[in-house]
């Protein structure tokens, strides 16, 4: 696989950390992007120096995806994968026996099983115990493979994990033997035509091994024998539910001769990204220098790191992140009631798929003088105005 996408170094983030333990890990490592051959969709180059990393942060418990349920703005998305998932089922919940892949702390199985639902989870990381504790749940902290269970579940779901995964092989093979018949394939990832198609920066991860649209994500499922299959939109576009049936009449095989139109939209991209990227830069680095204090919301790292020293806060709406930093060396992640207490001249909001909700959220908190910008518009050539 060759590297089509090249960023000589992007900021190694796995979630909020302690700034104590933040150290441990690098805060950068170059970041390629290709095709896989066989998958068909853009995946990230993985090297010694990479692999390690991510080894050591997966064994820390990384908290890169964030926990459903955690924030009203979690709360909601909770809610609405939920609901993907009962519609795309078409049968009541109570009657339904779920498998969760990368469970988490717990609070989707929670919910599931607070709808009448029988739930299974799989987590490796250190926080599918704190989840099994915490609510009571079986979590079974071993690696997802053919013959895991015994038993076949009405759907295998999951939320924020698709996109981790080194080895597909195993993942769908494991699928199809725990799947009945007719079961159904549910999972939610980032969006990433919308991202692709915004030159953003700020999905970028090296935790996001795949990176999925509705289109190559259904010819995948469809390849591998979960048909029909389809995908749902999030509310906000910026997350799609990729989703199949399982259907032991098919034939599996790989979408390998998709490889040249993925190629070209990958490499569309990648011309896009470097543009965006260094005007974004700019003018963060203009707005910082231009006096004012400035605070950047739902994220911001992508860009900050390369800003350490200069006077910037971070915030977000997500309680468990607040007291932790995103990298070694930058500010803790504050509450947006600090606002109130402390207000920034200049708040650059992160997620402009979610710019309209976290601007009415933060204006009902009557934070005095605040501007808010939304950082797709410093991506667009034209001169940017305050939203």
């Amino acid at each position: 696989m060759r590297s089509i996408l090249s960023l000589d170094q992007h900021c190694f983030c796995i979630g909020p950390q302690p700034p104590e333990g933040a150290t441990e890990l690098p805060r950068e490592l170059p970041f390629r992007l290709g095709v896989h051959p066989r998958y068909a969709i853009p995946r990230l180059l993985l090297d010694e120096l990479v692999s390690s990393a991510l080894d050591r942060a997966y064994k820390r418990g990384s908290m890169l995806s964030t926990p459903l349920g955690e924030s009203p703005l979690a709360d909601s998305r909770m809610s609405e994968m939920i609901e993907g998932l009962a519609a795309t089922l078409g049968r009541p919940l109570a009657d339904c026996n779920l498998l969760e892949i990368g469970a988490g702390t717990g609070g989707l199985m929670s919910a599931l099983r607070d709808r009448g639902a029988k739930v299974t989870g799989v987590e490796i990381g250190p926080q599918g115990k704190i989840g099994a504790e915490r609510y009571g749940l079986v979590i079974v902290d071993r690696p997802f493979v053919p013959g895991l269970f015994d038993e076949r579940f009405d759907a295998v779901y999951s939320y924020g994990c698709l996109e981790h995964l080194d080895d597909l092989d195993t993942f769908f093979s494991a699928c199809r033997s725990s799947l009945r018949e007719g079961g159904l394939m549910f999972h939610s990832v980032p969006n990433s035509e919308l991202l692709f198609e915004s030159g953003s920066l700020d999905h970028l991860a090296h935790e996001h091994i795949n990176y999925f649209s509705a289109k190559n994500g259904i010819r995948l499922l469809q390849a591998q024998g979960f048909s029909p299959a389809g995908a749902r939109y999030s509310r906000a576009g910026n997350e799609l539910a990729l989703w199949g049936v399982m259907n032991s009449s098919c034939e599996t095989s790989w979408p390998s001769d998709a490889l040249a139109s993925e190629t070209e939209r990958l490499t569309d991209y990648a011309n896009n990204l470097h543009e965006c990227t260094a005007r974004a830069q700019h003018r963060l680095e203009a707005l910082v220098a231009s006096g004012g204090s400035v605070g950047f919301y739902a994220g911001g790292y992508e860009y900050g790191f390369r800003m350490t020293g200069r006077n910037i806060r971070y915030f977000d709406g997500d309680t468990y992140k607040h007291g932790l930093v995103w990298l070694a060396g930058l500010p803790a992640i504050e509450s947006p009631e600090d606002l109130r207490r402390e207000p920034v001249d200049h708040l650059v909001i992160f997620k402009p798929h979610h710019f309209p909700a976290i601007v009415g959220t933060l204006q009902a908190m009557n934070i005095p003088k605040t501007r808010f910008w939304n950082i797709a518009s410093f991506r667009e050539e034209d001169p940017v105005t305050d939203q």
